[in-house]
C-alpha cells in the first residue's frame, strides 16, 4: 500500500485484487473519520490515481488470465496433434501387421484393411465414451 503526501491511500499491485471493494473500504473510514473531501487541486491527482489502478485491475483480470488460456491451447493444440500423429502410425503398424498374419491375396487384403478400420472405430468409439463421462458417474 502507498500513501500520497495527502494521506490518501493508492493500492499497490499485490492489493489490486478487488480495487472497487478496496476503495469503497477506504472512502467509508474516511468519511466515518470526518475526513475532508478532496479539493480542486487533488483531482488531477487523484483522475491518475484512478486511471492507473483502473489500467492495473484489467490488465490483472482480462490480459494475464487470457495469456492463460492461450499457452493452455496451445499446449493442448500441440498435444492434439501428437496424438493424432501417433495414433496415425500405430494404424499403419496394423494394417501392417494384419497383411503379415493373413494370406496373400486381394480378398485377405480388404480384410485386413476392413479389420484394421473396425478396430480403429472401436477404438475410437472407446475414447469418445470416456470422454463424455461425467465425473460423478466415475464415483
Amino acid at each position: 500500500m502507498l500513501h500520497t503526501g495527502s494521506g490518501r491511500r493508492i493500492l499497490s499491485r499485490g492489493e489490486l485484487r478487488y480495487p472497487l471493494e478496496d476503495a469503497a473500504t477506504v472512502v467509508a473510514s474516511q468519511s466515518q473519520k470526518g475526513a475532508p473531501m478532496a479539493g480542486p487541486t487533488e483531482l488531477p491527482e487523484l483522475i491518475r490515481e484512478f486511471a492507473t489502478m483502473a489500467k492495473e485491475y484489467l490488465r490483472q483480470e482480462t490480459l494475464e488470465p487470457a495469456k492463460r488460456l492461450g499457452r493452455f491451447a496451445g499446449f493442448s493444440l500441440g498435444a492434439a496433434v501428437a496424438i493424432g500423429f501417433g495414433m496415425l502410425l500405430l494404424s499403419v503398424a496394423l494394417m501392417r501387421g494384419m497383411m503379415r498374419l493373413l494370406p496373400d491375396g486381394p480378398n485377405w487384403a480388404a480384410l485386413g484393411y476392413l479389420l484394421t478400420a473396425l478396430l480403429l472405430v472401436v477404438l475410437i468409439g472407446i475414447i469418445i465414451g470416456l470422454a463424455g463421462r461425467d465425473e460423478s458417474e466415475e464415483g
